[in-house]
């Protein structure tokens, strides 16, 4: 996977501001999802890399330490498809950072479940999103991204 939306895709809204863009991806959910392509900045709990930490879509990791930013889209990501686990994807595309930004190409919502848009609080904190994991891709160009991506009609 590019960074590049093959034909398939089409883009989606800017990424920033963060409202209109989380009311789109609200509108892709619900009984006829399609499929998205984010750019997703994710962050490892731990030194040894062994489980995600947090989650948000963006194009570049904020800096070690930081919280990401205050509008960011927060996900909770649901691997639970995948035939390899998604924390083992992240960490080889990933190398030896402890945060980095990648495509992922998913569902907006979980994997299985009555409510396919509600997000997730967490625990004392702001809410995070579910979002059905397919496929990790390659890195995000910071650069070049302004947008995610909607499966083409």
């Amino acid at each position: 996977m590019t960074a590049s939306a093959p034909a398939s895709f089409v883009p989606g809204p800017a990424l920033s501001p963060s409202e209109p863009l989380l009311a789109w991806l609200q509108a892709s959910g619900g009984e006829s999802r399609k499929l998205l392509r984010l750019p997703v900045v994710i962050t490892f709990s731990n030194p040894g890399r062994f489980a995600i930490g947090t989650a948000y879509i963006g194009t570049a990791p904020a800096a070690p330490g930081s919280a990401p930013p205050a509008d960011a889209i927060l996900l909770k990501l649901d691997g639970a498809g995948l035939s390899v686990a998604l924390v083992e994807q992240v960490r080889a595309k990933c190398e030896t950072a402890m945060s980095c930004a990648l495509w992922v190409d998913g569902l907006w919502g979980p994997r299985i479940g009555s409510d396919p848009l509600g997000g997730m609080p967490a625990p004392a904190g702001p809410t995070r999103w579910p979002f059905a994991v397919v496929e990790v891709g390659d890195a995000v160009d910071a650069a070049a991204t302004t947008t995610g991506f909607i499966e083409n009609p």
